[in-house]
């Protein structure tokens, strides 16, 4: 491949390695929250299996966007969660 051109950590500016640095940190630690999310909520507050949430979110090199659809579609709000822990239970308000 003579029109590949390789590029080293040392060739990039000053400016490129500070973005690349930065934006490495803000996807581990968003990969981070979400992992601990993922550990203290219960199934009934996830949607879909838990493993398959974790293993997406720490197999996909995304640039932060598997951890920010787990926080976005993966967790049940409080409402989903009490409703479909609710369904079929009877209710003793009257």
């Amino acid at each position: 491949m003579a029109g590949k051109v390789s590029r080293r950590w040392s060739d990039l500016s000053e400016r490129n390695r500070r973005l690349l640095i930065a934006a490495a940190a803000v996807e581990g630690a968003l990969k981070a929250a979400a992992l601990a999310d993922l550990r203290r909520r219960p199934a009934s507050e996830v949607r879909g299996p838990k493993g398959a949430w974790a293993a997406g979110v720490v197999a996909v090199n995304s640039f932060g966007v598997a951890p920010i659809a787990y926080f976005v579609f993966g967790r049940r709000r409080n409402s989903e969660a009490r409703s479909t822990d609710s369904k079929g239970a009877s209710s003793d308000a009257g």
